[in-house]
């Protein structure tokens, strides 16, 4: 697979790029949300994290356990991305580690709630993720948005940086069986 980035900079450009994709996200969430069944999950740690997943059939703890190392990553990552310094470099490893990222075919929207509010009328999201048939088509931090536009094309916007188009070449498309 290779990805071509093409980077818009600005601080306006990034809250123009925001806007479009959470209007993309939004459309996407409601196409395949129905149906699906909310869980909240409490793993203990280091600090805790609070999840609240979006799923058909449900999960297991066991599911969200496996989970756990890639949405830690994405979190790291997401850190990584907003450091000023970040190259275009390090920006193409870690769209092409979130572009590559599969799990099995499942569907699932996640939230990680910030601890000091979880479940409660005053929560706060530190990191909300969609997977759409095993593919990450969303990643949403209160700094930074990653979302898949169309097959091989997704966006990426920094706050206060800008954006980036990114274009997937050499992958070949995976129907992804939507609800009736």
């Amino acid at each position: 697979m290779a990805l071509h980035l093409t980077f818009k900079v600005g601080k306006r450009q990034s809250f123009q790029a925001v806007r479009y994709f959470s209007q993309v996200a939004s459309d996407m969430v409601a196409e395949f949300s129905p149906g699906m069944r909310t869980q909240r999950f409490v793993i203990q740690g280091e600090r805790e994290m609070p999840l609240r997943i979006w799923s058909i059939a449900g999960l297991m703890e066991e599911h969200v356990l496996a989970l756990l190392p890639w949405i830690r990553q994405v979190g790291k990552d997401i850190r990584r991305l907003e450091n000023i310094t970040t190259s275009m470099d390090q920006v193409q490893e870690i769209v092409e580690d979130w572009a590559a990222a599969r799990q099995g075919a499942t569907s699932l929207f996640i939230e990680q709630l910030n601890p000091a509010h979880a479940f409660t009328s005053d929560e706060n999201l530190d990191l909300t993720l969609g997977i759409l048939g095993g593919e990450t088509v969303l990643i949403s931090a209160p700094r930074t948005m990653y979302v898949k536009q169309e097959f091989g094309l997704y966006g990426l916007a920094v706050a206060g940086q800008g954006s980036y188009l990114v274009e997937e070449h050499g992958r070949e498309k995976i129907p992804v069986q939507r609800r009736a």
